[in-house]
């Protein structure tokens, strides 16, 4: 439930406790401050839902351009996100990045058609959510990487709301395979293999998200049609959530599939030092969770003054003090490959799929934060999540 006080005042409004269902959106004017669960509160000013579950309220353009590689599938491509009103606060990349021999060996580019909305065809009312992780939403966001002779066509999206200083970012999010995302994303996968001891290998180059943004055609390549090997998430890409400012301003979560699908990475950047090859201690952690990251899974990430912590599930993983970011960021969400050691190589023709169902933000805005403690005391305050278990 979401808890409001104002001096002697207090109001309670019902909030789903389901860690895959969303709560009925807060009232941004019913609140001047947001506290969030953990031993820092946080005290952020802004919040923002971005909510993909109802694609059918976007209807596609007749012009407009489909991604590449779609296919007539239960699940089709509705709308790019640059079609939709979320591309306010969202910004596509469309930069591109050739191949270095030794720290990236397959060229990346960020296509716009990687991007999208997926949604049941045909369109179905919307229906109340199911328990546990087995949700029954039809629509969700698509961020896609897909394996081309020549190059990786791969996905970036940056928030564009301003420069942010500190916040707490939830997402309900999955990674999949083709065949998964376009015949039963709702559905649970095949129990994946136990996990086992997480794998703490150092990164060997800086990774490729810090390299300067420019826009690039992507290359008029034919995808290479194979016959998918299961309904496995394919080894080879990176799903990346994170805060940016610099490559040493910077708190993320990273997914590699070609981990065990219950291994996730968490680190305050940066987490290795090249000219000692080492892992920087304190700096990062690599978790077995007990949900494996493909199935619908809520992601947590707070950033704090003093203190980055990671949740999964409503359940803390782990928090690091070791280089918590300190200048003002956005928030960057991709799923990337390049070849190299950390994320591996798809096969040629092989694509990978993450679907976010919805994201949720607290933050404060760097220009708003000295106005907002200096009148802390006359606020109305807004509990976002007690009931999360810590």
């Amino acid at each position: 439930m979401c808890i409001h006080v104002h001096h002697n005042l207090t109001i309670s409004i019902p909030k789903a406790t389901q860690p895959d269902t969303l709560h009925t959106p807060i009232d941004p004017q019913q609140c001047d401050c947001y506290l969030i669960s953990g031993p820092d509160p946080g005290y952020f000013t802004h919040y923002k839902l971005w909510d993909f579950r109802n694609a059918s309220q976007f209807q596609p353009h007749s012009s407009a351009p489909q991604p590449s590689n779609d296919t007539d599938n239960l699940y089709k491509t509705h709308n790019l996100l640059t079609q939709t009103p979320f591309s306010k606060d969202w910004h596509v990349q469309t930069w591109h990045r050739a191949a270095d021999p030794l720290l990236s060996p397959i060229p990346m580019t960020n296509s716009e058609s990687n991007v999208f909305l997926m949604h049941a065809w045909p369109p179905s009312p919307a229906i109340p959510a199911a328990p546990d992780n087995k949700s029954t939403n039809k629509s969700f966001l698509v961020l896609r990487t897909t394996r081309f002779t020549n190059h990786a066509s791969t996905a970036e999206i940056e928030s564009q709301f301003g420069l942010i200083d500190h916040c707490s970012l939830r997402l309900h999010m999955r990674l999949m395979s083709r065949t998964t995302a376009h015949h039963h994303p709702f559905s649970a996968p095949t129990a994946p293999t136990a996990p086992t001891a997480p794998n703490p290998r150092p990164k060997p180059h800086p990774n490729p998200k810090n390299q300067p943004n420019f826009a690039y055609p992507p290359p008029s390549t034919p995808l290479p049609q194979i016959p998918p090997r299961d309904s496995s998430v394919p080894s080879g890409t990176c799903a990346g959530i994170f805060t940016y400012r610099s490559a040493v301003c910077e708190s993320d979560i990273e997914i590699l599939t070609a981990d065990s699908p219950y291994t996730i990475h968490y680190a305050n950047q940066p987490d290795y030092d090249a000219e000692h090859d080492r892992i920087i201690p304190g700096a990062s952690a690599v978790v077995n969770l007990t949900r494996p990251w493909t199935e619908w899974t809520t992601h947590r990430l707070d950033w704090l003054r003093a203190e980055s912590r990671w949740y999964a599930d409503g359940r803390l993983q782990t928090a690091k003090r070791y280089r918590v970011p300190d200048r003002p960021s956005i928030i960057v969400v991709n799923l990337w490959s390049n070849g190299g050691e950390w994320t591996g190589d798809l096969r040629v023709g092989e694509s990978v799929y993450l679907g976010i169902e919805w994201m949720e933000l607290v933050y404060n805005l760097s220009a708003s934060s000295p106005y907002f403690y200096r009148d802390m005391k006359n606020m109305l305050y807004c509990y976002f999540d007690p009931k999360e278990k810590l």
